[in-house]
Protein backbone atom coordinates (compact mmCIF):
# COMPACT_ATOMS: atom_id res chain seq x y z
CA UNK A 1 0.00 0.00 0.00
CA UNK A 2 1.56 3.33 -0.99
CA UNK A 3 1.85 6.01 1.67
CA UNK A 4 -1.30 8.11 2.01
CA UNK A 5 -0.83 11.69 0.90
CA UNK A 6 -1.13 13.80 4.01
CA UNK A 7 -2.64 17.29 3.99
CA UNK A 8 0.73 18.98 4.39
CA UNK A 9 0.65 22.62 5.24
CA UNK A 10 1.32 24.54 2.07
CA UNK A 11 4.27 26.88 1.76
CA UNK A 12 4.01 30.45 2.99
CA UNK A 13 3.14 31.95 -0.39
CA UNK A 14 0.36 29.42 -0.98
CA UNK A 15 -1.13 30.19 2.45
CA UNK A 16 -1.10 33.89 1.69
CA UNK A 17 -2.81 33.34 -1.65
CA UNK A 18 -5.49 31.24 0.03
CA UNK A 19 -6.10 33.95 2.61
CA UNK A 20 -6.42 36.58 -0.10
CA UNK A 21 -8.82 34.39 -2.05
CA UNK A 22 -10.90 33.81 1.09
CA UNK A 23 -11.23 37.54 1.62
CA UNK A 24 -12.16 38.01 -2.04
CA UNK A 25 -14.77 35.25 -1.93
CA UNK A 26 -16.36 36.67 1.17
CA UNK A 27 -16.83 39.93 -0.69
CA UNK A 28 -16.99 43.47 0.58
CA UNK A 29 -18.98 43.94 3.76
CA UNK A 30 -19.39 47.65 3.08
CA UNK A 31 -20.58 49.02 -0.24
CA UNK A 32 -17.65 50.89 -1.73
CA UNK A 33 -19.92 53.60 -3.10
CA UNK A 34 -20.88 54.59 0.45
CA UNK A 35 -17.29 55.37 1.37
CA UNK A 36 -15.64 58.73 1.21
CA UNK A 37 -13.03 59.24 -1.48
CA UNK A 38 -10.24 59.21 1.13
CA UNK A 39 -11.39 55.90 2.60
CA UNK A 40 -11.79 54.35 -0.86
CA UNK A 41 -8.23 55.36 -1.71
CA UNK A 42 -6.92 53.92 1.54
CA UNK A 43 -8.60 50.60 0.75
CA UNK A 44 -7.18 50.64 -2.77
CA UNK A 45 -3.63 51.25 -1.59
CA UNK A 46 -3.97 48.82 1.29
CA UNK A 47 -5.04 46.02 -1.03
CA UNK A 48 -2.26 46.96 -3.48
CA UNK A 49 0.39 46.59 -0.76
CA UNK A 50 -1.21 43.33 0.32
CA UNK A 51 -1.21 41.91 -3.22
CA UNK A 52 2.43 42.94 -3.60
CA UNK A 53 3.38 40.99 -0.47
CA UNK A 54 4.30 44.13 1.48
CA UNK A 55 2.41 43.09 4.58
CA UNK A 56 3.84 45.59 7.05
CA UNK A 57 2.93 48.44 4.71
CA UNK A 58 -0.52 46.96 4.11
CA UNK A 59 -1.04 46.73 7.86
CA UNK A 60 -0.22 50.43 8.25
CA UNK A 61 -2.88 51.35 5.70
CA UNK A 62 -5.56 49.13 7.21
CA UNK A 63 -4.65 50.25 10.72
CA UNK A 64 -5.22 53.82 9.56
CA UNK A 65 -8.52 52.74 8.04
CA UNK A 66 -9.75 51.32 11.34
CA UNK A 67 -8.98 54.69 12.96
CA UNK A 68 -10.74 56.72 10.29
CA UNK A 69 -13.66 54.30 9.85
CA UNK A 70 -13.79 52.28 13.09
CA UNK A 71 -17.24 50.91 12.19
CA UNK A 72 -16.10 49.39 8.89
CA UNK A 73 -16.00 45.60 9.43
CA UNK A 74 -14.02 44.95 6.25
CA UNK A 75 -11.08 46.99 7.50
CA UNK A 76 -10.93 44.96 10.72
CA UNK A 77 -11.41 41.71 8.78
CA UNK A 78 -8.46 42.35 6.47
CA UNK A 79 -6.36 43.78 9.29
CA UNK A 80 -6.82 40.50 11.14
CA UNK A 81 -5.81 38.56 8.04
CA UNK A 82 -2.61 40.58 7.75
CA UNK A 83 -1.82 40.00 11.41
CA UNK A 84 -2.18 36.26 10.81
CA UNK A 85 0.16 36.42 7.82
CA UNK A 86 2.70 38.23 10.00
CA UNK A 87 2.36 35.58 12.69
CA UNK A 88 0.56 37.67 15.32
CA UNK A 89 -2.34 35.32 15.96
CA UNK A 90 -3.57 37.08 19.10
CA UNK A 91 -3.97 40.38 17.27
CA UNK A 92 -5.60 38.55 14.36
CA UNK A 93 -8.25 37.11 16.68
CA UNK A 94 -8.76 40.54 18.30
CA UNK A 95 -9.30 42.19 14.92
CA UNK A 96 -11.72 39.49 13.83
CA UNK A 97 -13.61 39.80 17.12
CA UNK A 98 -14.12 43.49 16.37
CA UNK A 99 -15.21 42.67 12.81
CA UNK A 100 -17.68 40.14 14.24
CA UNK A 101 -19.03 42.76 16.65
CA UNK A 102 -19.65 44.96 13.62
CA UNK A 103 -21.62 42.19 11.89
CA UNK A 104 -19.03 40.23 9.89
CA UNK A 105 -19.75 36.49 9.98
CA UNK A 106 -16.77 36.05 7.66
CA UNK A 107 -14.50 37.05 10.52
CA UNK A 108 -16.02 34.32 12.70
CA UNK A 109 -15.16 31.73 10.06
CA UNK A 110 -11.57 32.98 9.79
CA UNK A 111 -11.28 32.88 13.57
CA UNK A 112 -12.52 29.30 13.48
CA UNK A 113 -9.80 28.41 10.97
CA UNK A 114 -7.11 29.89 13.21
CA UNK A 115 -8.48 28.22 16.35
CA UNK A 116 -8.46 24.89 14.50
CA UNK A 117 -4.86 25.47 13.49
CA UNK A 118 -4.04 26.17 17.15
CA UNK A 119 -5.61 22.85 18.15
CA UNK A 120 -8.52 24.48 19.99
CA UNK A 121 -11.07 22.18 18.40
CA UNK A 122 -14.06 22.95 20.61
CA UNK A 123 -13.64 26.70 20.14
CA UNK A 124 -13.18 26.22 16.40
CA UNK A 125 -16.33 24.11 16.17
CA UNK A 126 -18.27 26.72 18.16
CA UNK A 127 -17.13 29.41 15.72
CA UNK A 128 -18.19 27.38 12.69
CA UNK A 129 -21.56 26.60 14.29
CA UNK A 130 -22.07 30.30 14.96
CA UNK A 131 -21.47 31.00 11.27
CA UNK A 132 -24.02 28.36 10.28
CA UNK A 133 -26.59 29.86 12.63
CA UNK A 134 -26.36 33.06 10.59
CA UNK A 135 -25.76 31.49 7.18
CA UNK A 136 -26.87 27.87 7.04
CA UNK A 137 -25.45 27.31 3.56
CA UNK A 138 -21.86 28.36 4.26
CA UNK A 139 -19.68 25.71 2.67
CA UNK A 140 -16.53 27.01 4.39
CA UNK A 141 -18.02 26.52 7.86
CA UNK A 142 -19.24 23.03 6.98
CA UNK A 143 -15.77 22.19 5.72
CA UNK A 144 -14.31 23.50 8.97
CA UNK A 145 -16.62 21.27 11.00
CA UNK A 146 -15.49 18.38 8.83
CA UNK A 147 -11.86 19.12 9.68
CA UNK A 148 -12.69 19.23 13.39
CA UNK A 149 -14.59 15.94 13.21
CA UNK A 150 -11.78 14.26 11.28
CA UNK A 151 -9.22 15.53 13.78
CA UNK A 152 -11.29 13.97 16.56
CA UNK A 153 -11.35 10.67 14.67
CA UNK A 154 -15.04 10.76 13.76
CA UNK A 155 -14.68 9.95 10.07
CA UNK A 156 -18.39 9.33 9.51
CA UNK A 157 -19.29 12.78 10.81
CA UNK A 158 -16.45 14.33 8.82
CA UNK A 159 -17.70 12.65 5.63
CA UNK A 160 -21.13 14.09 6.23
CA UNK A 161 -19.85 17.64 6.67
CA UNK A 162 -17.52 17.40 3.66
CA UNK A 163 -20.34 16.06 1.52
CA UNK A 164 -22.60 18.94 2.54
CA UNK A 165 -19.80 21.38 1.72
CA UNK A 166 -19.19 19.98 -1.76
CA UNK A 167 -22.92 19.76 -2.48
CA UNK A 168 -23.11 23.51 -1.89
CA UNK A 169 -19.89 24.12 -3.79
CA UNK A 170 -20.89 22.08 -6.85
CA UNK A 171 -21.74 24.42 -9.71
CA UNK A 172 -21.35 27.54 -7.57
CA UNK A 173 -18.22 29.49 -8.60
CA UNK A 174 -18.39 31.51 -5.37
CA UNK A 175 -18.01 28.39 -3.24
CA UNK A 176 -15.85 26.00 -5.24
CA UNK A 177 -13.75 24.22 -2.64
CA UNK A 178 -11.13 21.82 -3.98
CA UNK A 179 -9.85 21.20 -0.46
CA UNK A 180 -13.26 19.83 0.59
CA UNK A 181 -13.27 17.44 -2.37
CA UNK A 182 -9.70 16.47 -1.46
CA UNK A 183 -10.54 15.63 2.15
CA UNK A 184 -13.68 13.79 1.06
CA UNK A 185 -11.65 11.74 -1.40
CA UNK A 186 -8.97 10.86 1.14
CA UNK A 187 -11.55 9.70 3.68
CA UNK A 188 -13.21 7.49 1.09
CA UNK A 189 -9.76 6.13 0.22
CA UNK A 190 -9.02 5.27 3.84
CA UNK A 191 -12.28 3.37 4.11
CA UNK A 192 -11.50 1.40 0.94
CA UNK A 193 -14.05 3.05 -1.33
CA UNK A 194 -11.74 3.73 -4.26
CA UNK A 195 -14.53 4.61 -6.68
CA UNK A 196 -15.88 7.41 -4.49
CA UNK A 197 -12.33 8.49 -3.69
CA UNK A 198 -11.44 8.84 -7.37
CA UNK A 199 -14.61 10.78 -8.11
CA UNK A 200 -13.92 13.30 -5.36
CA UNK A 201 -10.20 13.65 -6.10
CA UNK A 202 -10.79 14.05 -9.84
CA UNK A 203 -13.18 16.90 -9.01
CA UNK A 204 -10.57 18.42 -6.70
CA UNK A 205 -7.96 18.20 -9.48
CA UNK A 206 -10.29 19.94 -11.93
CA UNK A 207 -10.81 22.81 -9.50
CA UNK A 208 -7.16 23.06 -8.47
CA UNK A 209 -5.02 21.58 -11.22
CA UNK A 210 -1.84 23.20 -9.89
CA UNK A 211 -1.95 21.59 -6.45
CA UNK A 212 0.76 18.87 -6.30
CA UNK A 213 -0.75 17.25 -3.20
CA UNK A 214 -4.10 16.68 -4.88
CA UNK A 215 -2.32 15.09 -7.84
CA UNK A 216 -0.22 13.00 -5.44
CA UNK A 217 -3.36 11.74 -3.70
CA UNK A 218 -4.95 10.98 -7.06
CA UNK A 219 -1.88 8.96 -8.02
CA UNK A 220 -2.08 6.93 -4.82
CA UNK A 221 -5.73 6.07 -5.34
CA UNK A 222 -5.11 5.12 -8.98
CA UNK A 223 -2.21 2.94 -7.83
CA UNK A 224 -4.32 1.24 -5.17
CA UNK A 225 -6.97 0.62 -7.85
CA UNK A 226 -4.41 -1.03 -10.16
CA UNK A 227 -4.57 1.74 -12.77
CA UNK A 228 -0.81 1.97 -13.40
CA UNK A 229 -0.75 4.36 -16.43
CA UNK A 230 -3.13 6.79 -14.72
CA UNK A 231 -1.14 6.61 -11.48
CA UNK A 232 2.12 7.23 -13.32
CA UNK A 233 0.66 10.28 -15.05
CA UNK A 234 -0.65 11.71 -11.77
CA UNK A 235 2.66 11.15 -9.96
CA UNK A 236 4.64 12.68 -12.84
CA UNK A 237 2.38 15.72 -12.89
CA UNK A 238 2.69 16.15 -9.10
CA UNK A 239 6.47 15.99 -9.48
CA UNK A 240 6.30 18.52 -12.31
CA UNK A 241 4.31 20.90 -10.13
CA UNK A 242 6.69 20.48 -7.19
CA UNK A 243 10.10 19.13 -8.21
CA UNK A 244 11.68 17.20 -5.39
CA UNK A 245 8.38 16.04 -3.90
CA UNK A 246 9.66 12.72 -2.54
CA UNK A 247 6.40 10.70 -2.42
CA UNK A 248 5.69 11.66 -6.03
CA UNK A 249 9.20 10.66 -7.16
CA UNK A 250 8.83 7.36 -5.33
CA UNK A 251 5.45 6.82 -6.98
CA UNK A 252 6.92 7.46 -10.44
CA UNK A 253 9.66 4.90 -9.76
CA UNK A 254 7.15 2.31 -8.50
CA UNK A 255 4.83 2.78 -11.48
CA UNK A 256 7.64 2.57 -14.02
CA UNK A 257 8.86 -0.61 -12.36
CA UNK A 258 5.33 -2.01 -12.28
CA UNK A 259 4.79 -1.10 -15.93
CA UNK A 260 8.08 -2.75 -16.89
CA UNK A 261 7.24 -5.90 -14.95
CA UNK A 262 3.82 -6.07 -16.56
CA UNK A 263 5.40 -5.61 -19.99
CA UNK A 264 7.92 -8.38 -19.37
CA UNK A 265 5.22 -10.76 -18.24
CA UNK A 266 3.23 -9.91 -21.36
CA UNK A 267 6.24 -10.64 -23.57
CA UNK A 268 6.77 -13.98 -21.82
CA UNK A 269 3.16 -14.96 -22.30
CA UNK A 270 3.36 -14.01 -25.99
CA UNK A 271 6.53 -16.05 -26.44
CA UNK A 272 4.98 -19.07 -24.75
CA UNK A 273 1.93 -18.78 -26.95
CA UNK A 274 4.04 -18.54 -30.09
CA UNK A 275 6.11 -21.55 -29.01
CA UNK A 276 3.00 -23.58 -28.39
CA UNK A 277 1.67 -22.73 -31.82
CA UNK A 278 4.94 -23.78 -33.46
CA UNK A 279 4.98 -27.08 -31.65
CA UNK A 280 1.41 -27.74 -32.66
CA UNK A 281 2.32 -27.22 -36.29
Amino acid sequence: MPPIACGKERNRLRNIIILLVVVALFGLTVIAGARTEKVAVLFEYGYAWLAAGQYSMALRWFDELTKIEPADPEAHLVKGTIYQILGDEEQALNSWAEAERLGSWEAVCLAGDLLYKQGKLELAAAAYQKVLEQNAGTAKALYGLGLVAEKKGDNAEALGYYQQAVDIAEGNPDYEMPQAFYRLGMLHYRTGDHEQALEALQRAALLSSLDPYIMLALGEVYEASGAIPEALHAYEYALHLQPGLAPAAEGVARMKKAAGTAGSQGDNRTGQADGGSSRAE
